[in-house]
This record gives structure tokens, C-alpha cells and sequence, in this order.
């Protein structure tokens, strides 16, 4: 198996049999070398250089927040690791519970105020979240309380009743729901 590497400015794309494998920082490739190796010396690149740096990759972007299986798959990509790396990877956060779409799905509707469950589903859908997954995160979901917020937070800046409903609409609220919570609401 032949080792090959390629600069690509301030990084060094590492190559095994022509198959992409990372793109590295200089100093962690400065014992490499370009030429043929065994069986044994690839593994040994895998499990020593690679993989620890896809994880590490990994780690700092989970350390922002929580990311779905898509997302890290993309940015693995985006750093041109092969798909034997990517998948190590995210099986190994996966099964150590650091990589978990349903978790993330849920983290994103807690956090998310004054938006509709069709807001939420194509944000999710958007990052690769399975629609099951998807559903059962919207379960519990208070569309209305939240819609009931958002139209008194928007009421307490002078907005009109038509441009409220414009407004809920355009965000994805159902037009029924818009009504019966406007009915609900004193003085709209």
C-alpha cells in the first residue's frame, strides 16, 4: 500500500492508495513519509494519526454544541477523510452517547422559542434528523403556548391583527391555531 502525501497550502492531504484520508497540519505528519508500507504500518497510521485527529476535529465542534450524525459526517468530508474514517468516527461517538440526533433534536425544540412545529421540522430535516426522530421530538411540543407568546410579545409593540397573522404564517403557524389563540388573547 503506498502512502502518498499532498500539500494543499498551510495542510498536507494524506493519501493511501490514492484514497483520500485527512487533511492534516504540517506537524502532524512531519514523521511521515512518503512510501509503500504493510498491512500492520497502515493500522497503525489509523489508529495512531488519523483517527485521533478526525476525533479531535469532532470534539471541537461538539464542544460549540450539539451536532447531528449528518453534520459531522459533512464536516469529516469537508476535511477530506475517507468514509472508513468517518464512520469509525461517528460509531465511536455514537456509541459513547456524545453523538445522538434524537438528544440534539430535543436540545433544538427546548431551546427554540416562538416557533412553529413546521419551522422546527424543516430546521431538523435540514440537518439530516430522521423523521421519526423527528416526530417524536415534536410530541410534546407546545405549538400554541408558543404561538400565544409570540403574538403578546408582538401585540406589546403596537403590530395590527393582519400583520400579526401575516407574520405567524409566514413562520409556519396553521391559520386555525393563529385564530383560536387570537380568540383566546383579550384585546385582539
Amino acid at each position: 500500500m503506498r502512502i502518498s502525501l499532498k500539500e494543499k497550502g498551510k495542510k498536507i492531504l494524506l493519501l493511501i492508495d490514492g484514497i483520500k484520508e485527512g487533511l492534516f497540519p504540517k506537524s502532524t505528519l512531519k514523521n511521515l513519509k512518503e512510501k509503500d508500507a504493510n498491512e500492520g504500518e497502515i493500522e497503525s497510521i489509523f489508529r495512531e494519526i488519523i483517527i485521533p485527529y478526525a476525533k479531535e476535529i469532532v470534539l471541537r465542534n461538539l464542544t460549540i454544541r450539539d451536532r447531528t450524525e449528518k453534520e459531522i459526517k459533512e464536516l469529516l468530508k469537508k476535511r477530506d477523510f475517507s468514509e472508513r474514517t468517518i464512520s469509525i468516527v461517528i460509531n465511536d461517538f455514537k456509541r459513547v452517547n456524545l453523538l445522538d440526533d434524537n438528544k440534539t433534536s430535543m436540545f433544538i425544540i427546548k431551546n427554540s422559542k416562538g416557533k412553529s412545529k413546521n419551522e422546527l421540522r424543516y430546521k431538523l430535516q435540514n440537518m439530516g434528523v430522521k423523521e421519526e426522530i423527528i416526530e417524536e421530538a415534536l410530541k410534546d411540543y407546545d405549538e400554541k403556548e408558543e404561538m400565544r407568546e409570540l403574538i403578546e410579545k408582538l401585540a406589546k409593540k403596537k403590530k395590527d391583527r393582519n400583520k400579526i397573522i401575516r407574520y405567524l404564517i409566514s413562520k409556519g403557524f396553521d391559520y386555525e391555531n393563529i385564530r383560536d389563540v387570537l380568540v383566546e388573547i383579550d384585546g385582539l
